[in-house]
């Protein structure tokens, strides 16, 4: 905190600017992920995103469905991810499903179960759906202050290690949800290790 109070005002602004615009880009791209606005005012550090269940399709993840997509989060799924084994098909039961696109294939996806990641504490926003949180931490401020002013991969590339850890969160929170029934079929029959 400490770190972030020697930072302009106008270098924050500019700095939670583009960790948003970036986010938000993942966000459009992504089918089972939805931004969801509180109100203009509501901090810009945090990023509210709904979820959507792929089965059945179209249905928001309520605030209970997000408890478990934390736990998952948090879990290394590489262990069900059995795309590499030419024996078990990925859709049979017992394997997540990852959906190849130009940017992600199954190398790409096995990174991304691997990942443990934390998000804030799931908030019902209405019995229908809650919302999982994303924040921009001062001390993830801070570093992405230094790379937007410093760093030279930024100035060539736009490449943000902060921005880059934080995709990796989204993108994981959209494989879960592609995977939602097939996760909490394993998690509740304690298939995965130290549920």
């Amino acid at each position: 905190m400490e770190k972030v109070s020697k930072i302009s005002l106008m270098d924050q602004t500019k700095a939670i600017k583009h960790w948003r615009s970036k986010l938000e880009e993942v966000i459009e791209n992504e089918t089972f992920l939805s931004k969801f606005e509180v109100n203009k005012e509501y901090d810009q550090t945090i990023m509210c995103i709904k979820m959507e269940q792929r089965i059945p399709e179209g249905k928001f993840m309520t605030e209970e469905d997000l408890k478990f997509v934390c736990k998952a989060m948090a879990t290394d799924l590489s262990p069900l991810f059995l795309w590499n084994k030419s024996d078990v098909p990925a859709h049979s039961t017992g394997t997540l499903c990852p959906y190849e696109t130009e940017d992600f294939n199954k190398d790409m996806w096995e990174i991304i179960s691997k990942t443990i990641c934390f998000v804030g504490k799931p908030v019902s926003i209405t019995d229908e759906f809650g919302v999982i949180r994303i924040a921009l931490g001062s001390d993830s401020l801070y570093e992405l202050h230094k790379e937007i002013s410093s760093s030279t991969n930024f100035r060539k590339y736009g490449y943000s290690t902060t921005i880059a850890c934080d995709k990796l969160i989204l993108n994981k929170l959209s494989f879960i949800a592609y995977n939602f029934h097939k996760l909490h079929l394993l998690f509740s029959n304690k298939i995965i290790k130290g549920t």
